[in-house]
């Protein structure tokens, strides 16, 4: 499930979408988990993402699943 809002950030309007990324740890154990992205509403642009410590780890060490 993806959460769209419409936000001001730094100035710029920005929708803000939230979602839960699936990742196969070893090609095998599928773990969710969240990220979030700022898109720019004037150009589609990604502005800025962010996702947990724990996210950014699994992708370094997993594929993610489609």
């Amino acid at each position: 499930n993806r959460v769209v809002d419409l936000e001001e950030l730094n100035g710029t309007l920005v929708y803000k979408v939230s979602g839960k990324r699936k990742n196969l740890v070893f090609g095998l154990v599928p773990i969710k988990t969240s990220v979030t992205a700022y898109v720019s509403a004037e150009n589609g642009q990604v502005i800025q993402s962010s996702q947990s410590f724990l996210g950014r780890l699994l992708n370094r060490i997993s594929k993610t699943a489609d």
